[in-house]
């Protein structure tokens, strides 16, 4: 995983933690700025350069401490079949940066990721369901097979 996209998954993922992620629309904001303004030879993002930026001190601070978990990344990726796949990859679904700032930045993946390339449709939701939206995501499920996805 490049440099970029580990950037990308600490900044909007929460990677198992009690933390607040930014959202897509955040995120977007933040790259805007950054890329708007001429490349900094130290590389690093600083709470001091977020203030440049414009962002509070406390939101700064925010920012720096969720790109402070690179070692979280790594372990949280090292689970069996998880793969990552992010906005900046090539493997990221061409319909959904349709949709823009609202497009996800990161997708986590259990299984085939190839099938991202494929036609389909995804249902997504919390991991333990009420027996109504059960039922409703296996009847939908039963209409997309029978529709060839």
């Amino acid at each position: 995983m490049r440099r970029a996209e580990e950037g990308l998954v600490m900044l909007t993922s929460a990677l198992g933690e009690d933390v607040m992620p930014l959202t897509a629309p955040e995120y977007h904001r933040l790259s805007q700025r950054i890329n708007s303004l001429p490349v900094r030879e130290e590389g690093e993002l600083t709470a001091k350069y977020l203030n440049e930026l414009g962002y509070e001190r406390r939101y700064a601070e925010h920012i720096v401490a969720l790109l402070e978990r690179r070692e979280k990344l790594y372990r949280y990726l090292s689970q069996p079949e998880i793969s990552v796949v992010t906005r900046l990859s090539d493997v990221f679904p061409k319909r959904l940066h349709r949709l823009k700032t609202q497009s996800p930045p990161v997708l986590f993946c259990r299984g085939d990721a190839g099938l991202l390339r494929s036609q389909c449709i995804s249902l997504v939701g919390a991991r333990v369901l009420p027996e109504r939206n059960r039922r409703f995501a296996q009847y939908i499920g039963t209409l997309a097979a029978q529709e060839g996805f």
